[in-house]
């Protein structure tokens, strides 16, 4: 309804938090909150949070909500598959690290394949 009444507030930066997503993300926010934020502003998929974390990779460090937050993510903004954390990691490797659900990985693989071609810097 917020987002209704105020359709821009999705695009506010606060200077310190970043943007309402990333806000929600870091605050553990559930995925319908996040999923609507994300929806009325994608673009900020593509923006690190205060943290220096993309939120894709926040949603790979979910226990819960993982799937649907990673797939809804890869859905609204497909690059997100070949973004690289800070460690220089593809969301591919992140999830094979932290023992990803099967699923979430193959989503992953489908919208960046490239990943598994690309060093991880574990190796």
């Amino acid at each position: 309804e917020m987002l209704d009444e105020f359709p821009t507030c999705a695009e506010e930066h606060h200077p310190n938090f970043g943007r309402p997503l990333h806000m929600a993300m870091l605050s553990g926010h559930g995925l319908e909150v996040v999923m609507l934020l994300a929806a009325a502003m994608p673009a900020a998929l593509q923006e690190r949070d205060s943290t220096g974390c993309f939120p894709i990779f926040r949603a790979l460090s979910s226990d819960e909500e993982c799937k649907a937050l990673v797939e809804g993510f890869l859905k609204l903004c497909p690059s997100c598959a070949k973004q690289r954390n800070d460690q220089d990691n593809f969301p591919l490797h992140h999830a094979l690290k932290c023992g990803t659900d099967l699923a979430v990985v193959l989503k992953l693989f489908s919208a960046y394949p490239g990943a598994a071609m690309q060093p991880s810097r574990d190796g």
